[in-house]
């Protein structure tokens, strides 16, 4: 979901020229590793690549410099701010940015390619709304 979910946003800021910083992070991913082969097929779908991607993890640093933190689930939330009180004002759930009642964006992760293409649905919809959030006046 992560490299979706930051591959997708930025790619809709720059076209509208805006120079945001857009990456994703896990709390629990192992550095280095690809994409999982059926989100980057799914994602090559709607005509985003995630073949430059590469995992890494949230570190103090990261969070420090972001102005704002984007989760996929209420748990993650829990977990990020356990680990970074700080970050407090800055974490949102990319479901808040849903336009009826928040909602958690599940793990499709050992799923069919069904499965992926609706998750990536609700991300593409949601990071929709994030980006016309951000770029509004």
């Amino acid at each position: 979901r992560s490299p979706f979910a930051a591959t997708y946003p930025r790619a809709k800021l720059k076209e509208r020229n805006c120079p945001m910083e857009v990456f994703a992070a896990g709390l629990e991913s192992e550095p280095g590793e690809k994409a999982n082969p059926v989100a980057a097929a799914v994602a090559l779908l709607e005509h985003i690549s995630l073949a430059a991607h590469l995992t890494r993890s949230v570190t103090r640093e990261l969070v420090r410099r972001a102005d704002l933190i984007i989760v996929m689930e209420f748990i993650h939330y829990g977990q990020l701010l356990r680990l970074f009180r700080k970050a407090r004002r800055k974490v949102l759930r990319l479901g808040d940015f849903y336009q009826a009642l928040a909602r958690e964006i599940w793990d499709p992760y050992g799923g069919t390619q069904a499965d992926f293409e609706f998750c990536f649905r609700l991300i593409r919809r949601y990071c929709d709304n994030l980006v016309g959030a951000l770029t509004t006046n």
